[in-house]
């Protein structure tokens, strides 16, 4: 058998030993618990998030690309008001309707034209609410050639005017030439 003093240096040799497993032990428990307690729970956020920043990188080149072409976005902007206000001018305002319906009826006169009627009709919205349709039924007797005269100078007014429902009839002669009865909005 062993002595007394062999055996406390025979235990304190393994005590060593012991004591090195027991603290890797330890360690290797102490990782496990961080990894299934700590670590673990929050991986499904951590991926969450890396998506979410993905995404948002994403999103800022999108961004990126939308500003290097906002200055020519407001550059074509700019320039469609302008055309918008230019447009706006050749619609006549509400208060030039009535003179402009009057300059009408006296371009008709002047190009040889009877005005048989001038009617006119009940104000419409038009698009967008940009101008309003002042329809005028209109009846007059003349020449083939004053009527195409007749559209001819509306053509050049320099307010936005149209001319539909065209209708013409023969209504015989005058003075040796042929009349039309025509008839138009």
């Amino acid at each position: 058998m062993a002595t007394l003093p062999e055996q406390v240096k025979a235990l304190g040799a393994s005590g060593n030993r012991q004591k090195v497993v027991a603290c890797l032990l330890i360690a290797v428990g102490l990782c496990g618990a961080f990894f299934w307690f700590v670590y673990r729970p929050k991986e499904a956020e951590i991926v969450l998030l890396a998506q979410k920043v993905t995404g948002l990188q994403q999103e800022v080149a999108q961004n990126r690309t939308k500003v290097v072409h906002l200055e020519a976005l407001k550059k074509e902007n700019a320039m469609l008001e302008a055309q918008l206000l230019e447009l706006k001018k050749q619609l006549p305002s509400e208060a030039e309707a009535e003179v402009i319906l009057k300059q009408l009826s006296d371009l008709g006169n002047e190009v040889g034209l009877k005005i048989k009627l001038w009617k006119v009709g009940e104000r419409e919205e038009g698009e967008a609410g940009f101008y309003r349709k002042i329809p005028v039924d209109v009846e007059v007797i003349g020449g083939y050639h004053n009527v195409g005269l007749f559209f001819g100078r509306i053509n050049r007014l320099p307010r936005i005017m149209n001319v539909s429902n065209i209708k013409m009839g023969n209504t015989g002669t005058t003075t040796g030439k042929p009349t039309l009865q025509t008839t138009f909005v």
